[in-house]
Order: structure tokens, then C-alpha cells, then sequence
């Protein structure tokens, strides 16, 4: 006769958890979380800089100016 293999509630919690732990610890592991501000010389300091893009508020995406 076979034994039946089961899983208790509490192993199972623990397995739980400790996959999302290390799946968390995976996910902030990211090289470009340290990564340092764009440096802005003092003549762009405040000049208005004009960028095209796609307005998505309807199915026409009208270009425009942000």
C-alpha cells in the first residue's frame, strides 16, 4: 500500500513564503536602482524645452507639443 504524500498547511506557508521573499530580493536587485541624477549644465538651467508626442485620449492620437 502507497502512502499518500501531503503537504501541511504550515509547510506549505513556509514554502510561501520564502518563494516570495526570494522573489522580492530578485526584483530589487536592479543595477539602475543606485543609479545618480542627470547632470543639468547652468545654461539649460531653465530653458523651456519643447517635446512632440501623441495625444491618447482618443483613437486619433492628434499630435502635440508637452
Amino acid at each position: 500500500m502507497k502512502k499518500k504524500k501531503t503537504i501541511s498547511r504550515r509547510s506549505f506557508l513556509k514554502a510561501s513564503t520564502a518563494m516570495g521573499v526570494s522573489g522580492v530580493a530578485f526584483l530589487t536587485d536592479n543595477p539602475d536602482a543606485n543609479a545618480k541624477p542627470l547632470h543639468v549644465p547652468a545654461s539649460e538651467y531653465g530653458r523651456e524645452k519643447k517635446v512632440s508626442v501623441l495625444c491618447q485620449m482618443c483613437a486619433q492620437h492628434c499630435p502635440a507639443f508637452a
